[in-house]
């Protein structure tokens, strides 16, 4: 019985261990606008411009990241804003103005208050200020009843303290699954593309020894077609980020338990053992 307890106890610490693990690996983005690294990693990066670029406002450098998942109609988008060279803020709101395609705008701002109309869009979003001005955006953006595809255009413009608005950037935002079915598809050419190579080296090398004549072989490429398909969403989007969290608690719920029975079994054991 005891090394059963001590086996229970083991295995069970080591299903805490893969469960971290598991967490970790599928981390969602949390959207309160302190950036974290890990949240981010391996998502798309694109310069909206630096120091030497005109922007039409006072931040002297900004960037974005985002990450589409076309299957959930949703959107991560971070903004970083750098204002270090400048010493004039005087702690006035800002904000950004976004949209999608021809969409109607979602306008956030530094108070955390925002402007957007609630038919087409859930916003979920959180702002971390640096003290001089500047800082980061990190918001959520669910496309509810706008029309939408695998390719959208990411309008984006910014508001500083000062009221000045910078020209409007565009950018291109391809959904995570129309990227790897890409991804896909450009392996299977450069496949087909390397058997063709071979199969023709082959040829070229092989001499006929024989005056006998043989008929050429051909050989016809398939046409290879990528079928995109748009998943249908049949829940409420309220309902899904709920689900969503709930699901996250009772894995962090399980895991105590989890952590609670490897404990008590151990305490057993050496409570026996005395």
């Amino acid at each position: 019985m005891k090394h059963f307890i001590k086996k229970c106890g083991i295995f069970t610490v080591c299903f805490c261990v893969i469960l971290c693990c598991v967490l970790n690996s599928f981390a969602y983005i949390d959207c309160d606008g302190n950036i974290n690294a890990y949240e981010w990693k391996d998502v798309e990066q694109n310069i909206l411009f630096e120091r030497s670029g005109h922007s039409g406002c006072c931040y002297h450098s900004a960037c974005v990241k985002f990450k589409y998942i076309e299957q959930d109609r949703r959107i991560y988008l971070a903004v970083f804003l750098d204002n270090s060279i400048n010493n004039d803020f005087d702690g006035t709101d800002s904000e950004i103005i976004i949209s999608f395609n021809d969409s109607s705008e979602v306008i956030l701002r530094t108070d955390l208050t925002s402007d957007y109309n609630e038919d087409a869009f859930l916003v979920n979003f959180g702002y971390f200020a640096d003290g001089a001005g500047g800082g980061t955006y990190e918001t959520e953006i669910v496309l509810k009843e706008l029309e939408y595809d695998n390719i959208l255009t990411l309008n984006l413009t910014l508001k500083d303290y000062h009221g000045d608005t910078s020209q409007t950037y565009q950018l291109n935002i391809k959904s995570e699954e129309f990227k790897e079915e890409e991804s896909e598809s450009l392996a299977q050419a450069e496949k087909e593309s390397e058997e063709a190579a071979e199969e023709a080296s082959k040829n070229k090398t092989t001499k006929k020894t024989s005056a006998k004549t043989t008929k050429k072989k051909t050989t016809t490429e398939k046409e290879t077609t990528t079928e995109f398909k748009t998943a249908v969403i049949t829940e409420s989007y309220e309902s899904y980020s709920r689900t969503l969290e709930k699901n996250n608690n009772s894995i962090l719920i399980i895991g105590g338990a989890c952590v609670v029975t490897s404990l008590c079994a151990m305490c057993i054991v050496l409570f026996k053992k005395k």
